[in-house]
């Protein structure tokens, strides 16, 4: 069922620039202060594990909602929620469009939000406003509102994005877009890293024509607070960048942080997952990763996890996948997220859709 189409009213781009600034401080302290629990993931039960997780989500929404109710929306762009159930659909999304946008077919965007797999659901303003801005340089955008890490473990999100990445496809005809085209997948962190494992399982299942280019953001690629014994040593880019960019209020190394180990675990069902490809791309072999649609990645230079994008960008061009790779300069993980001053970034990613979500060209006849 679709909600109620909203008309967005906006702010210009001062006022968005001095809320993002605030923002960007309150984001830092709202981690900062989040409890810690005392047992390991051995000692506390899946229950413990879970409400530990989602008193942590809780307590930063509600701090973030506090700061970000003055972010503006973005005038010319409208919204529709489609519920859990519509369809074929198994969570809600969020379908963004231009408002007055023409008869012109225009591409189509999946956006995946990050958040450590267990923050936010996608539907915060401050995730909002950036699929406007997308929307509004002319294309389609599905922000997918994917279950908590507490809620479904591997393969339950997983699933959940894939569904949503189906359904998108079935109504490029109601939505107008390009028809035979597939989408630009995008997101950042937990969402970077579910836009390499939607490409990884829909070439699996034989539907990448579904994704058309993919651009993760600092994405996750190994598991971060895994133990050594249990993935067989912590590989030594892995090791030098959480040691180098440790964030305040994290342990290093990270596997003696419990509350990275808490989520790294829950997410791979203990022990079960930790080496699994499709739950953690790390380990993808270079058949699986050979075929994969053009990458446009971006990541922070100050970022713990900055040491295994690096090493994956050299496996993915060795393997012949066409990859561009942009480092934003003195930034925190996720940071180059508010630099509102250099707003143009979704120009580029729009760029990017316009060049690679086409119709494939048909063989010449002879």
């Amino acid at each position: 069922m679709a909600a109620t189409e909203e008309k967005k009213a906006g702010w210009g781009n001062e006022q968005m620039l001095g809320c993002q600034k605030e923002m960007q401080g309150h984001f830092m302290k709202c981690f900062l202060e989040g409890p810690k629990p005392t047992k390991t993931f051995k000692e506390a039960t899946k229950e413990e594990v879970c409400q530990a997780l989602k008193e942590d989500d809780l307590s930063a929404r509600k701090s973030m909602a506090e700061m970000a109710k003055g972010i503006p929306h973005v005038p010319g762009t409208k919204s529709t929620l489609y519920e859990s159930g519509t369809d074929t659909l198994i969570c809600d999304v969020t379908v963004y469009e231009p408002e007055n946008r023409g008869d012109d077919a225009l591409p189509g965007i999946v956006y995946i939000h990050g958040g450590a797999f267990y923050f936010f659901t996608g539907k915060e303003n401050f995730f909002g406003v950036n699929q406007e801005v997308q929307a509004l340089h002319g294309s389609v955008v599905m922000s997918i509102h994917y279950s908590q890490l507490y809620e479904k473990q591997f393969p339950g999100q997983i699933n959940e994005v894939l569904a949503a990445v189906r359904w998108f496809g079935s109504k490029r005809e109601e939505f107008n877009m390009i028809r035979d085209a597939g989408f630009l997948v995008m997101g950042e962190s937990a969402g970077g890293c579910l836009t390499i494992e939607t490409a990884l399982h829909l070439k699996e299942a034989g539907e990448l024509d579904l994704v058309a280019c993919i651009n993760p953001r600092c994405p996750v690629w190994f598991p971060w607070a895994a133990h050594p014994e249990d993935v067989g040593g912590i590989p030594r880019p892995v090791q030098e960048a959480q040691f180098s960019y440790c964030p305040v209020n994290n342990t290093y190394p990270f596997y003696d942080d419990i509350m990275l180990e808490y989520c790294v675990y829950l997410r791979s069902n203990g022990k079960k997952d930790l080496k699994n490809p499709m739950c953690w791309p790390w380990w993808a072999t270079d058949e699986q990763l050979q075929g994969l649609p053009p990458i446009y990645l971006e990541y922070n230079e100050c970022d713990a996890l900055g040491g295994e994008t690096r090493t994956m960008i050299k496996r993915l061009d060795k393997v012949g996948v066409k990859i561009k790779a942009i480092c934003h300069t003195g930034t925190f993980h996720g940071g180059d997220g508010f630099q509102m001053e250099f707003n143009f970034m979704s120009e580029v990613r729009h760029a990017f859709a316009q060049k690679f979500c086409v119709p494939p060209k048909k063989e010449e006849e002879n």
